[in-house]
């Protein structure tokens, strides 16, 4: 079943067939009923050099690498279980409220974690994600979250579309344009500093496969498609996207969730900020 289900997959995203090869960094493998990702930069490279080839050039003091989209179990299972989500950074800055829960495009999914924590909250959410690999990756985590009785229905409320997200927004009908709009663009920004050991390998990987450059032009996009409001998650410190000043901030330890309102409270057109985001919903 591993083999057939790996070349299945392999066919259906239109993936190198180097992903399968045991000498290959970049290996897709099947175990324990769940699909991973492993790079290692002790292997030797099986690219053959064209630019059509998604196999990202190794870098060479990389370390071995291994990533799953887990929503079960993990650190997003700890999240979700936690008594106070409502409260975290990402639930206020998308302006969950009470019974209020907003339609969400995740146009930067990467792994989901922060998208599965909004559907757990109960936002219907849509995941775009441009990657082959990594779109492979989150579909399997939504099977098994609609397999496990803890996420089943959260996992009813996420949608996985494979897609540049630009072009995506673009092409959305009036009528499916969502409330909210979440962007978390790669930032260039040492993995080391992550908390737990799962996410800094995660956070390794996903920086090798998608560009740090993800993120441009894609916030003015945004900016033209949300209904009432755009989030981008930011490290703590950095240079807001594009240079384009949020009407709000809200921190949490590790990050900064910048917001752009619809319609613009009147500090943002003082150039002021505001403190409580839910009085401009």
């Amino acid at each position: 079943m591993r083999d057939s289900y790996l070349s299945e997959l392999v066919q259906r995203w239109q993936l190198p067939s180097d992903y399968l090869e045991n000498d290959s960094p970049w290996q897709l493998q099947w175990r324990d009923e769940r699909l991973s990702l492993r790079y290692c930069a002790a292997c030797q490279p099986a690219a053959n050099g064209e630019t059509s080839n998604p196999l990202p050039r190794r870098p060479a003091a990389a370390k071995q690498l291994v990533a799953t989209v887990d929503w079960v179990s993990g650190t997003v299972g700890y999240r979700r279980r936690q008594p106070g989500i409502h409260h975290e950074a990402v639930a206020r800055a998308v302006g969950i409220k009470g019974r209020y829960a907003p339609t969400v495009i995740d146009a930067t999914a990467g792994w989901g974690r922060d998208a599965a924590i909004l559907a757990n909250l109960g936002c219907p959410i849509t995941l775009v994600e441009s990657h082959p690999v990594v779109a492979a990756l989150l579909e399997d985590g939504l099977r098994r979250a609609a397999a496990h009785p803890e996420t089943a229905s959260m996992s009813q409320r996420m949608q996985l579309v494979h897609s540049d997200a630009a072009t995506y927004l673009q092409n959305l009908p009036t009528e499916a344009r969502p409330e909210v709009i979440y962007l978390d663009p790669m930032y260039p920004h040492p993995a080391g500093k992550a908390r737990h050991a799962e996410v800094k390998q995660e956070m390794a990987l996903l920086q090798l496969l998608v560009p740090a450059q993800q993120g441009e032009g894609l916030l003015s996009v945004a900016l033209d498609t949300a209904q009432k409001r755009v989030v981008v998650k930011r490290p703590r410190g950095a240079d807001a996207l594009d240079n384009l000043p949020p009407a709000v901030a809200i921190n949490s330890a590790k990050h900064r969730f910048d917001l752009y309102l619809y319609p613009k409270p009147l500090e943002m057109m003082e150039g002021g900020k505001v403190a409580n985001p839910h009085e401009h919903r």
